[in-house]
């Protein structure tokens, strides 16, 4: 998908919501904990993140023309007004 070696950065903000997610009793429950066991599978540290996650992403994209990966459709949203690109996966 790309050319160009990629680094992959998950705010410390979003592995805590994914943690939060996780220790509930439903379908996303089990999409979180799959994404933690990979987070650490890859040994993906977590960046130190400050205030609310979708703002800190957003800013921290467009600040470093990043590419984010989100299934957030309000971020993906905000992202694109930007000019940031993004990647989400279809159902499909």
């Amino acid at each position: 998908m790309f050319d160009e070696p990629i680094e992959v950065l998950v705010p410390e903000g979003v592995v805590n919501e994914l943690k939060a997610m996780a220790g509930k009793k439903t379908k996303e429950a089990l999409f979180a904990s799959a994404a933690l066991k990979l987070i650490k599978a890859k040994g993906i540290e977590a960046a130190p993140s400050e205030g609310p996650v979708d703002k800190w992403i957003t800013d921290y994209a467009a600040k470093r023309n990043a590419v984010v990966c989100t299934y957030d459709r309000q971020l993906r949203k905000n992202l694109k007004k930007l000019g940031v690109k993004g990647i989400t996966l279809k159902r499909r």
